[in-house]
C-alpha cells in the first residue's frame, strides 16, 4: 500500500512538471511577437516593459513548487514509505535533479537575451529567435526537452516491477 502511494506521488510530480511547462509556454507567449517601439527587459521573474507594466513568470513559482514537492516525496520515501523497490527512491532523487535543471534551463534561456530587447521574438520548438541591430540571435529553450525526459524517466522507472 505504501509503495502504491509513493507511485501516485511520483505521478503527481509529472503532472506538476507539465503544469510548469504549460505555465512557461504562457510566459513565452507574452513576449512581443511583432515589431514594436516598446523595449523590454526579460528576467527569470518577469518581463518588464519599462513603463511600469510587467508580466510575472508564473512558471518560476511552479518550479519552486516542483522542487519542494520532489524533496518532500524523496523524504517521505526514505523516512516513511521505505519501499522494497529501491528504484522508486532513485527516481525521487532523479526528480530532484531534473527539477533543479528546470531552474538552470530557465536561467540559460533568459541569459541569452540582451539586457534590453527591442525586437519581436519568434518561438521555435527548442529555441527562440530575436534580432538585435538587424542580426539574428537564438535563445535555447531546453525546458521542453527536460519535461519530456522527466515524463519518460518517471514512466519507465515507475513501471518497472520487482523481479522475483
Amino acid at each position: 500500500m505504501r509503495e502504491r502511494i509513493l507511485r501516485v506521488m511520483l505521478v503527481g510530480s509529472v503532472v506538476i512538471s507539465v503544469f510548469t511547462m504549460v505555465s512557461f509556454i504562457q510566459f513565452l507567449d507574452q513576449l512581443p511577437a511583432i515589431q514594436s517601439t516598446t523595449t523590454y527587459q526579460l528576467s527569470m521573474r518577469q518581463i518588464d516593459f519599462g513603463n511600469g507594466s510587467f508580466i510575472m513568470n508564473r512558471s518560476l513559482s511552479w518550479m519552486y513548487f516542483l522542487l519542494g514537492y520532489n524533496v518532500l516525496t524523496l523524504g517521505l520515501a526514505v523516512l516513511f514509505f521505505k519501499p522494497k523497490e529501491q528504484k522508486l527512491i532513485e527516481l525521487g532523487l532523479y526528480n530532484i535533479v531534473l527539477s533543479g535543471l528546470f531552474f538552470a534551463g530557465l536561467f540559460l534561456y533568459v541569459s541569452m537575451f540582451p539586457e534590453v530587447v527591442s525586437s519581436a521574438v519568434q518561438h521555435k520548438f527548442l529555441y527562440s529567435v530575436f534580432y538585435v541591430d538587424g542580426e539574428s540571435f537564438n535563445a535555447v529553450n531546453i525546458l521542453f526537452l527536460l519535461t519530456l525526459v522527466y515524463a519518460v524517466l518517471n514512466g519507465v522507472l515507475a513501471s518497472i516491477k520487482k523481479e522475483k
